[in-house]
């Protein structure tokens, strides 16, 4: 009997030893900052309406005097998110920083779009510094006017 003692000994030490382990790896998990990986949102427009005239001037950064287009400041942008709540057909992508510049985007139609919608820069090839819009699609006539909420999302 005596010589199986000290092997429960080993064995209790052991999973002592893996309960400390285990209890700093927790601490560490609380205590650490979350530095790793981060998520920039940016609310850019809405809920407001896209029509052939509105927004006025939402788009400064890529066009000045610019209507029926929303869009954010030039960042490293990778996702653009609308939710759509009703309307017509609507463009929703990106604006590359060239002279003129590039717009890369899909067209989407529905009257309301649950989940949101999501164009990631990947999908429509857009470059890596970038502006992301929301607008009033002209190519499909006639559309109705959308109510959106657009935003520009970057993962850091």
């Amino acid at each position: 009997m005596s010589g199986s003692r000290p092997v429960l000994r080993r064995h209790e030490g052991w999973w002592r030893a893996l309960r400390c382990a285990l209890v700093g790896f927790a601490v560490c998990l609380l205590v650490a900052p979350s530095a790793v990986a981060g998520v920039d949102v940016n609310p850019y427009y809405g809920f407001n309406n896209l029509t052939p005239t509105y927004p006025t001037d939402r788009c400064a950064a890529v066009f000045p005097s610019s209507h029926s287009l929303a869009c954010s400041g030039f960042n490293n942008w990778d996702r653009t998110r609308v939710y759509k709540d009703h309307g017509g057909w609507i463009k929703v992508g990106f604006w590359g920083p060239g002279i003129p510049p590039l717009d890369y985007y899909w067209e989407f139609a529905g009257t309301i779009m649950y989940p949101p919608i999501v164009v990631l820069r990947t999908d429509v090839w857009a470059p890596p510094y970038n502006a992301s819009f929301c607008g009033y699609d002209f190519n499909q006539t006639p559309t109705a006017s959308s109510y959106v909420k657009c935003e520009a999302i970057r993962f850091f």
